[in-house]
């Protein structure tokens, strides 16, 4: 038996809907202060995580965004060799789940290669963070 990778983001089946475009159930990871904060907004509105999600698009903008992604520069020490670069990867959180349809899919996958962002979760969990704090 082969061993299936872990990534960051987590895809259910899709179901078909109205549009032929399908609905998948996306797992993305949140910092427990976002999911909370998520989880209130949700409920205390009555909307989806999704139609937070689309929300918070809306309220944060790609410079936002982009900036959260930048690497961070390396530490010169002394005369010695410098470390390198490293680009921020997404934190360990907990799985909140999203039904997105595949042109949300989509525009989520463009959008994390426009801004540089390491994973859709990342990306996701940047978005409601800077929109929900």
């Amino acid at each position: 038996m082969v061993p299936v990778p872990q990534s960051s983001t987590v895809t259910r089946p899709v179901t078909s809907s109205a549009s032929g475009g399908g609905v998948a159930t996306i797992g993305v990871y949140l910092a427990p202060l976002t999911l909370d904060r998520a989880r209130e907004v949700s409920l205390e509105r009555r909307i989806t995580y999704t139609d937070l999600l689309v929300e918070a698009f809306d309220f944060v903008t790609d410079t936002q965004l982009a900036a959260e992604f930048l690497p961070v520069e390396p530490l010169v020490q002394g005369k010695a060799m410098p470390t390198r670069a490293r680009r921020r990867r997404g934190t360990a959180g907990i799985q909140m789940n999203l039904r997105l349809s595949s042109e949300q899919r989509e525009w989520l996958d463009a959008k994390v290669q426009a801004l540089g962002a390491p994973s859709r979760s990342a990306l996701v969990a940047e978005a409601l963070r800077l929109h929900l704090n």
